[in-house]
């Protein structure tokens, strides 16, 4: 299984460093694994629930990273796994550190996505 063709959508929950992160993430889903479309998006403030527009936005995507949550959907099934990285475990490192992370982390994501879908 590939990700190749599919939609991902990042969604950024707004901690210091997590933009970055995903940044490189989602150059990487593009370059090494042929996903077709990448939608980002923003929470207001990590500390509250994604409000009802944003969440509306994610619909219709394949799958969804958000911090350490993957989700993937697949015929009207969500598949919601945890990986074994976390953003906030990392949030006041250099962003040359937080990008040498999501280059470790994108095989286990990419394993992760393909594994539910």
């Amino acid at each position: 299984k590939t990700l190749a063709g599919k939609a991902v959508a990042l969604l950024d929950i707004s901690k210091p460093g997590g933009s970055v992160f995903l940044d490189r993430l989602e150059r990487l889903l593009l370059e090494r694994h042929a996903v077709a479309r990448v939608l980002r998006q923003v929470k207001p403030t990590y500390t509250k629930a994604a409000p009802g527009p944003l969440l509306d936005k994610l619909r219709g995507v394949d799958a969804v990273i958000k911090d350490w949550r993957i989700e993937v959907r697949a015929q009207r099934a969500v598949c919601t796994t945890r990986s074994g990285w976390r953003i906030g475990a990392f949030l006041r490192s250099p962003p040359a550190e937080i990008q040498a992370r999501a280059d470790t982390a994108i095989d286990e994501i990419v394993a992760r996505l393909t594994s539910c879908s």
